[in-house]
This record gives C-alpha cells, sequence and structure tokens, in this order.
C-alpha cells in the first residue's frame, strides 16, 4: 500500500486499495493529491432482526433491494428518488425491526460532508515502475530481480511444501484468467461489482473516481495473485471482485465477498484494501469468516491508522502485514506501522503476473499480504492438523528483525522447518489382545535438508506383559524392507522411561543403503512384532500404541533420534533427558539378495535389562528364491518366502518374483514397433531411488486404460530399459501392489547389441489373477525394485527409463507397454 493521500476536508477519503502500482507518466517522488466527487448518496445496508421479512421493510422505506446476504439478514438497498441515506438513516437506526443501518459509503463526519470508500491512492516513485496500461509490453528484457523470494528464503520452503490442496480467496480487482502463471489455479468466483460470475480483471477506460486516472489500478489482482502462486504453486486461486479498475469498491461489495469467500470453501483469504472505518457490517464479515477457521490477510493501511481490516485489533484471525524493502528496513509508503502491522514482508519492485500475458514489477503492502498469505498456505498444507491459531503463531513466531520495528519481518523457510516428525496409524484395528503389534509409521522430513537415513532410529515403546523372545518383521517399507533393521530392548527397573505402558522398545534403524531422506519427503514402514511363542500382547496399555489413529497422524509417544539424540517425540514420562543408545541385542536377517524382512531375537529373561542375554548365533541365509524360518512353538504359522507376505498383509508386501533371481540372457529379437491406432494404455513412473549411483534401481509405475473396452492384463508386457553396469545375476522384488505382488511376474532381458541408454530391460507382467483393467480404470502402483546380487552399483544416469526430475508420478514415454507383443505405447532406446 502507498503512502496516503491525504484529501482536503471537502473531499472524500478513498477506502484504500494497498496498492503502489506506478504510472510512468509521474516524474516526482513526491505524493500526489487526487480529488473524487461524491459518490451515490441514495445507498444504506440494513440489518434485519429474526422474524422481519425484507418485504416489509422495503414496502415501508419504498426502497428497492440490491443485494443480500441471507445468512446475516444483511441487505443492500436503494433509496427512492429524491432520499439521501443523510435523510433516511436517524429513521431506520430507531427502527425496532433493524439492528442496524449504514450507508454503502461510510461518512467521515469532516465539514461539507465525506465518504469512505476501498479505493487506490497513486503515489510516485522516483523511478517509473512497469505498471502502465495492458497495451503496453510489460515484460522486463533479462532475468527479473526475485530478490525477495530470496530474502525470505523461499526455495527452502517450497522443498517442505507447496501449498498443495489449499484455496486462497483473493478479493480485489478480479483476475486475468487466461495468464500462464495462474490459469491452471482458478477456482470459480463471483464479481460483487458488477453481481455476476465473471471474475476478469479488466479496465473500462473510464474514469469512475473522477479523479483524473483511468484504470489505475487494473491488473491489480491479477499481480497480486500471481504472486501468491509464486510463493504457493499448489494452492488454488478464488478471485472474487470487489473493487473496480480504479481500485475502488464498497463495503457491501467486500462484507459480501468475506462471506462469499467463506462459504465457498476458502482457507484463507487475501485482502489487499484498507479502509480507514470499522463498520458493523465489516465486523460481521470477519468474525463469519474467523469462526468458519478462515484466516484473513490484510495490507497495512497508509496513514497512521488504525486502518482496516489489518487494523482489527480484536480479530486474531486477522493479520495486518506491513512492506520492507531490501535492506530489511520499513518501505517509505508503509503506513500504518503497529496500529495495522503484525508482521512484515518485502513490498518493493516485485515481480508478478500482469493482465495478459506479461510480467511486471510492483511496490506496495498490496505485495506483501500476498506472500504472507502463500506463507499461510504453505503451513496449511503441511502441518493440516494445525489450526489456525497455531498457522498464524507459526508464522509470527519465525521472522527476522526490521528495523526499526516491534515486529519482524517473514522468514518461510525457519517457518515451513519443524524438523523431523512422525506419523502413526494402527495396523490392526480393533484386535488389542492378540499375537501381534502392527505399527504403521510414517517418517516425515521437514526440513529443507537430505537426511542420511542411517543416522535415525525410531522407538515405539510398549508393554511386552510376558517374558519371551520377540521377532520383528517388516511387510512394507518405502526405503525396502532389506534396508530396515530391529532391535529390542528391555528397560531395567531404574530407567526414567520405565512406567506402567513402557517396560520395552522395539528400535527401527536403517543401514546405508536406504540412502536418504529428502528434503520434504516422507516414507511409510509397515511393521510387525511377536512373540517366538505367538502369546498375546495387551496393546491397550502401551505408551505408543493409539487405537483411536485409524488414518495416518502425528503422534508424538514414538520418538525419533539423530545420531543418538532425540529429535522428535516425547519418551514415556515425558522426561528431558535422553536416553544414550542402547546396546542392540542379537539380530538375525535374511541376507540382502532377499530383504522381504529383518528378524530380531531378543531372548526370555528373568530381569529386564539393558544388556542381551546370550543367544544362538545370528546366521545369515544365502541368497535362494525361498527361505523359510519356523517359530517355535508355533503349530500352526510359518514363515516361507513365497510370492505371498509372511503373514497375510492385503497387497502390501515385499515380495521377490520367483523368475528374476536370475538374469535371463536369452537375445532380444526384432523389436516390434506400434501399430497404428493401437494407443489405448498410457503408463505413468515415479523415480522411487533418484541417485545417479544406487545399489537398487525402484521404478514405481502406473498403467491407465485409456481406451474403450476391457484389457486382460495377462496380455501386457512392460518394459524398464536399463544398462547393468556390469555383468551380473540380478533380481528383483515387488514391494507394493495394487492387484497384489502375486499377481506380478517379471524377468530381464540381455540385449545382444546394446542401444543407447539400455542393454538390458526388465520385463513386468501379470498373471491371470490381474484379472481384466476396465475402460477408464487403472493398475493402482506396482512399487518394485531390482538389484544385482552382489549388490554392486548401477549408474542410473543416462538410463534409457530413468528420470530423477519424476518424483511425482507422471506420462513417461521411455518406459514401454505391450500387448500381444505389440508396442502400444513409449518409445524404444
Amino acid at each position: 500500500m502507498k503512502r496516503s493521500v491525504f484529501l482536503q476536508s471537502q473531499m472524500f477519503i478513498g477506502l484504500i486499495v494497498l496498492s503502489a502500482l506506478i504510472l510512468a507518466t509521474f516524474g516526482s517522488a513526491n505524493a500526489s493529491t487526487t480529488q473524487i466527487s461524491d459518490p451515490p448518496s441514495d445507498q444504506v445496508a440494513i440489518k434485519l432482526k429474526p422474524g422481519v421479512a425484507i418485504g416489509a421493510i422495503l414496502t415501508r422505506y419504498n426502497a428497492t433491494l440490491l443485494g443480500t446476504i441471507t445468512e446475516t439478514n444483511l441487505y443492500f438497498l436503494q433509496l427512492p428518488a429524491g432520499q439521501t441515506a443523510g435523510q433516511v438513516l436517524p429513521g431506520l437506526n430507531a427502527d425496532p425491526d433493524l439492528f442496524y443501518a449504514e450507508p454503502n459509503y461510510y461518512s467521515d463526519g469532516s465539514p461539507g460532508g465525506g465518504a469512505i470508500l476501498f479505493r487506490a491512492h497513486m503515489a510516485p516513485l522516483a523511478e517509473a515502475i512497469l505498471f502502465r496500461a495492458h497495451t503496453d509490453q510489460l515484460t522486463p528484457s533479462g532475468q527479473p530481480d526475485q530478490w525477495a523470494w530470496d530474502k525470505i528464503r523461499l526455495a527452502d520452503a517450497q522443498k517442505i511444501s507447496t501449498g498443495q490442496g489449499i484455496v486462497v480467496a483473493v478479493l480485489d480487482t478480479g483476475l486475468a484468467a487466461d495468464h500462464p502463471l495462474v490459469r491452471s489455479s482458478i477456482l470459480a468466483g463471483y464479481d460483487f461489482v458488477g453481481m455476476k460470475n465473471a471474475i476478469y480483471d479488466t479496465g473500462n477506460n473510464l474514469d469512475d473516481d473522477n479523479d483524473g486516472l483511468v484504470d489505475e489500478d487494473f491488473g491489480h489482482g491479477t499481480h497480486v495473485s500471481g504472486i501468491i502462486l509464486t510463493g504457493a504453486p499448489g494452492v488454488q486461486i478464488m478471485p472474487i471482485r470487489v473493487l473496480n479498475s480504479d481500485g475502488v469498491g464498497t463495503y457491501w461489495e467486500v462484507a459480501a465477498g468475506i462471506r462469499f469467500a467463506v462459504d465457498h470453501g476458502a482457507d484463507i483469504i487475501n485482502m489487499s484494501l484498507s479502509a480507514p472505518r470499522l463498520t458493523p457490517s465489516l465486523i460481521e464479515a470477519l468474525n463469519y469468516a474467523a469462526s468458519r477457521g478462515v484466516i484473513v490477510i490484510a495490507a497495512a493501511g497508509t496513514g497512521v491508522g488504525p486502518n482496516y481490516p489489518a487494523g482489527h485489533a480484536a480479530q486474531p484471525f486477522v493479520v495486518g502485514v506491513g512492506a520492507t524493502d531490501q535492506n530489511d528496513g520499513i518501505a517509505w509508503f508503509s503506513g500504518g506501522l503497529a496500529a495495522d502491522t503484525d508482521i512484515f514482508a518485502p513490498g518493493v519492485d516485485i515481480y508478478s503476473a500482469f493482465p495478459y500475458d506479461n510480467f511486471a514489477l510492483g511496490s506496495g503492502t498490496s505485495m506483501s499480504a500476498p506472500m504472507v498469505s502463500a506463507e499461510a498456505a504453505l503451513l496449511m498444507s503441511r502441518y493440516p492438523d494445525w489450526s489456525p491459531a497455531q498457522v498464524i503463531e507459526r508464522i509470527f513466531e519465525k521472522t527476522l528483525p526490521v528495523q526499526n520495528a516491534s515486529v519482524g519481518r517473514v522468514d518461510l523457510s525457519s517457518a515451513l522447518n519443524t524438523g523431523i516428525g512422525v506419523s502413526y496409524t494402527v495396523g490392526d484395528n480393533g484386535t488389542t489382545n492378540d499375537g501381534n503389534i502392527k505399527p504403521h509409521i510414517r517418517l516425515i522430513n521437514n526440513t529443507p535438508e537430505n537426511i542420511p537415513l542411517s543416522e535415525l532410529k525410531i522407538r515405539y515403546w510398549y508393554t511386552i506383559d510376558t517374558d519371551q523372545m520377540q521377532t520383528f518383521h517388516c511387510d512394507y517399507a518405502l526405503f525396502g524392507c532389506a534396508n530396515l533393521t530391529g532391535a529390542f530392548t528391555r528397560l531395567p527397573g531404574d530407567s526414567p522411561n520405565k512406567t506402567a505402558t513402557s517396560d520395552t522398545f522395539v528400535e527401527v534403524g536403517f543401514t546405508g543403503n536406504a540412502e536418504n531422506l529428502p528434503g520434504g519427503g516422507q516414507g511409510d514402514m509397515y511393521l510387525r512384532i511377536n512373540k517366538n511363542d505367538w502369546s498375546d500382547y495387551n496393546e491397550v496399555n502401551d505408551y505408543a500404541y493409539n487405537g483411536n489413529l485409524t488414518t495416518f497422524a502425528p503422534w508424538k509417544n514414538i520418538t525419533v533420534y539423530r545420531n543418538g539424540a532425540l529429535i522428535a517425540g516425547l519418551e514415556p514420562i515425558a522426561t528431558n533427558t535422553t536416553m544414550p543408545p542402547p546396546n542392540p541385542t542379537l539380530t538375525q536377517t535374511s541376507g540382502p539378495p532377499m530383504p522381504t524382512y529383518t528378524v530380531t531375537t531378543v531372548p526370555a529373561t528373568a530381569t529386564r535389562t539393558n544388556t542381551p542375554v546370550p543367544s544362538p548365533t545370528a546366521t545369515s541365509a544365502p541368497a535362494t528364491a525361498t527361505q523359510t524360518k519356523t517359530p517355535n512353538p508355533s503349530p500352526t504359522a510359518t514363515f516361507t518366502r513365497t510370492s505371498t507376505p509372511a503373514l497375510p498383509t492385503a497387497t502390501r508386501t515385499s515380495t521377490p518374483v520367483p523368475a528374476t533371481n536370475t538374469k535371463t540372457s536369452t537375445p532380444q529379437a526384432a523389436t516390434p514397433t506400434a501399430q497404428a491406432g493401437i494407443t489405448s494404455v498410457k503408463l505413468q513412473y515415479k523415480a522411487n531411488s533418484t541417485a545417479s549411483n544406487s545399489p537398487s534401481i525402484s521404478p514405481h509405475l502406473m498403467l491407465f486404460n485409456t481406451g474403450s473396452a476391457g484389457i486382460p492384463l495377462t496380455e501386457i508386457k512392460i518394459r524398464y530399459w536399463f544398462t547393468v553396469d556390469g555383468d551380473k545375476p540380478q533380481s528383483y522384488w515387488c514391494d507394493y501392489a495394487g492387484l497384489g505382488c502375486g499377481n506380478i511376474t517379471s524377468q530381464f532381458v540381455y540385449l545382444a547389441t546394446p542401444r543407447a541408454g539400455a542393454d538390458h530391460y526388465l520385463e513386468i507382467g501379470f498373471t491371470s489373477g490381474a484379472g481384466v483393467l476396465a475402460p477408464g480404470a487403472n493398475t493402482g502402483q506396482v512399487q518394485g525394485r531390482f538389484s544385482k546380487n552382489d549388490w554392486s552399483a548401477y549408474t542410473q544416469t543416462g538410463d534409457h527409463s530413468f528420470d530423477p526430475l519424476k518424483t511425482q508420478f507422471a506420462d513417461w514415454a521411455k518406459i514401454t507397454v505391450y500387448r500381444n507383443g505389440i508396442l502400444i505405447w513409449g518409445i524404444e532406446p
């Protein structure tokens, strides 16, 4: 928002659109005085008491209905010819059927009258900024200065969140809906200026406010929306037009716009505008937003304040935003200060969208407010369990100093960085007394840092109930079950962590092959433990158990350690003492080539201690297609490595596909080419492992039927093309498949004549149990990985089918699909 233009007492003080959109025609850095004519004085807003019919009021005052906010009994009336608001208001406010009446343009009480309305005061800067008429070419040459985003460390914040799923309503001049920055992120809005569904940011070539300037705020809403989407590209913008192209709006339009935004699903409302009066209708609208958990981000005023809604101190869900410059000083146009400003954000020379396909620089608190709206969206998306109050508190907590100010400037990276987090869901809901504990754990990296998983340990705290040796299983892990370790620890009697709900913990760790948990990344682990005599656990009294969490949710009673230091969660009895890493118990593993689970055994002991009791020597089974381990005693349950998981776990498995344990060296025959017209499928791919050098390759795949007829999946083959980088036998594992890993087949094929980026391909197929892929359906994810049997590394860089940029599922033509031997999707090397 720009420096206030103080009008003479006989003029109107504009209710300000917070913009410093600078016209090149101004040559001075001094603020200029503008004049506006009297707005219409024959419109009023009234609030009815319950049970009063609006028809009776219209008849009583011979008025016409212009607009309605039905839910709050607020009505916008046109008075009959010859009557003014000044004449009628005393009678309206004395009417027992009304709570209140107010002019649509609020009188400021100055000599000679006056009014307040939403409008833009234009003030020149010493330099010309590229906001001009839409006929000019506005795209600057060269690379624009993105100093503001660097200042608030947006790049780091966006490694953690992009604002996905959050709706931001922009109450402004509308939106250039076809602009490339915004056109894919628009929800339906409304135009309360024209009372129609159009939301376009357009000029009318008229001087609507008679200030000598035409369309001075054309493009304002587009620029504001572009800033939000630059900061939080995953959000959806709901454009609500409450200001005309001269930047003028009314209290009625703004109050109605707030109500519309809330009722149509907005999570955040951005208001780059202000007014020097706080009317009952505006208070009601802001309170309504707060009651529905909607945060309002408002640009700070230009005068000493308070200016509203930024200065509405009684409503904590309204955040007022001032502007700072490149040196973290208060921008010269940012007024209001303490009265209006809860926080600062950059607001000088901010590069953003401008109609129609252009970009421009703008300065003002109008540009600062959307940066905070973007920050709020990033937080709400990443931490959906946070309340609006917690989001606002986090924004206020994570700031850097501003010169000569008592509040700070936003720092997006530190706001988003909440460290490592854990979410949990109970894996055996409803079975609290049985032979298994099945925690499903999601490890979340809420930092921009890539964290080596080998540095992390996770502890699940519980009571063992009877003294028995125990076994740890991994049924599924995004990181690969082969890369998980498990160790049990019994707590001694003097341990500060031993309570009625915790006398044991299982500690889950990671091997070096697990690589990194990327910044902003997360991974699920489906774990299971049992006693070797299959006696029951009573989970109800376990510290880490929560039967109410039937879907993933943050859970503080599972703890995480990095290099031995507690970094997430609360240990039992919530002590501040961090236990030293315990001596691990004896670990028994199944051998790397067949890494379905890691088995850890803790022998029975008469006393509870951190020292493991001697137990039989662990052995590593050789790499075979089938491996069996039978717990003792267990007359009915055995662990057999087959194409099904050790115990029934629906489709989440870590299943080796039998045909892939040795490399198929058959030279490839002539490759078929695609037949014209056969394009009934598409394939999407995600690179689960993006490391250039890795001991395993982990393509995640989804096949879609885009045709109009069902496809028997037994007719389909998928080929992933790669270089083996060393002549070794290879194995493939299906970690998870929506169709069931038992319905996945695979083979490796050696190319007698290598091609660019490939000397092998992995061919994935389906058994008859996979059924028919219906029109419009997809197979669900097929999460697999393969490795050489000596675990030597592949160099993925340069492989035909590898794309490290595909960290989310997307169409990918370099993985090919065949139906009955005919290429129907993709490009071979």
